[in-house]
């Protein structure tokens, strides 16, 4: 019964990254309603998170790459699911490389900002 509930345990343990997809696009898709929508407020809410509401020049630049990267990916996805259609080889080479030019942008900006952080002025 142990080896049983050990590899159950292991399992759900590893399960976690089938999640990770979907916490990936909810973050674009926060940063995209409080950039485009409106604010979310909850300022009195007690799990509200203390960075929430702060908008500096490294997470506006943080967000509207976010943004950037959303937009793009929706295109994409505009090109996937289109069933039935034939789909030029070119045109999904150049998007999926543009796609991944945003996002690999994306991730040396923070990456850049995080660097940049831990410098003293």
């Amino acid at each position: 019964m142990k080896p049983l509930e050990h590899l159950l345990e292991l399992f759900m343990f590893n399960a976690r990254w089938l999640l990770a997809p979907f916490y990936v696009g909810m973050i674009i898709v926060f940063a995209g309603y409080e950039n485009f929508v409106s604010r979310i407020d909850v300022a009195d809410h007690i799990d509200r998170p203390s960075w929430m509401g702060k908008v500096g020049f490294t997470d506006l630049k943080i967000k509207l790459i976010g943004s950037i990267v959303a937009i793009s990916g929706i295109e994409l996805l505009k090109l996937f699911v289109t069933v039935g259609e034939p789909v030029a080889q070119q045109e999904l080479i150049w998007k999926v490389v543009i796609h991944a030019t945003l996002v690999i942008s994306g991730v040396l900006f923070a990456l850049m900002d995080r660097i940049g952080g831990k410098t003293p002025h």
